[in-house]
């Protein structure tokens, strides 16, 4: 049988009987490699064909003596198979809630992650403003001794024509 993309309850099937056919073990991984798809998908339709065949079991005629004891027995089986059943329900739930709470934690640590991330680009933008604000004070205060100086510069000229002056008197 060719390998499918998704595998579904009639080629599960198909991959049980040809199995068995075959006189190969019917597990999840032999199964799988002949449908394909995901292993999850492979074993809900494996489980439900169980679940049939258990019921088709329980409904064969079987003389009263072994009547009896497969209907005993097989109330001791389903009863098992529920328990079983029941149990790795309990423990995919425990899974399930432990892993949502990881995520739930994952969750808390990004969103924690994002506040400080914010917070150093919010650093980052303060230090960009201030640098901005002191580059244009550096620039003013060349322009102020610019002009200091050429104020100094002219002091300077007018104290030598004042000395002239005096030297003249």
């Amino acid at each position: 049988m060719p390998v499918k993309a998704k595998a579904t309850y009639e080629s599960v099937r198909d991959a049980v009987n040809q199995l068995e056919k075959e006189g190969k073990e019917v597990n999840p991984t032999n199964v799988l490699n002949l449908t394909g798809g995901s292993r999850s998908t492979v074993y809900k339709f494996l489980s439900q064909l169980q679940d049939e065949d258990t019921k088709r079991q329980i409904k064969k005629p079987l003389p009263e003596l072994e009547d009896l004891i497969n209907e005993q027995s097989t109330a001791i089986i389903t009863s098992l198979y529920e328990i079983c059943k029941h149990r790795a329900e309990e423990v995919v739930l425990t899974e399930y809630e432990t892993m949502k709470k990881r995520f739930a934690d994952l969750q808390k640590t990004a969103e924690h992650m994002d506040l400080i991330e914010e917070k150093y680009q919010l650093k980052a933008q303060n230090f960009e403003l201030q640098e901005l604000k002191l580059k244009t004070e550096n620039q003013e205060l060349k322009e102020q001794n610019k002009i200091l100086k050429d104020q100094v510069q002219t002091l300077k000229e007018q104290i030598t024509a004042l000395n002239k002056i005096i030297n003249k008197q």
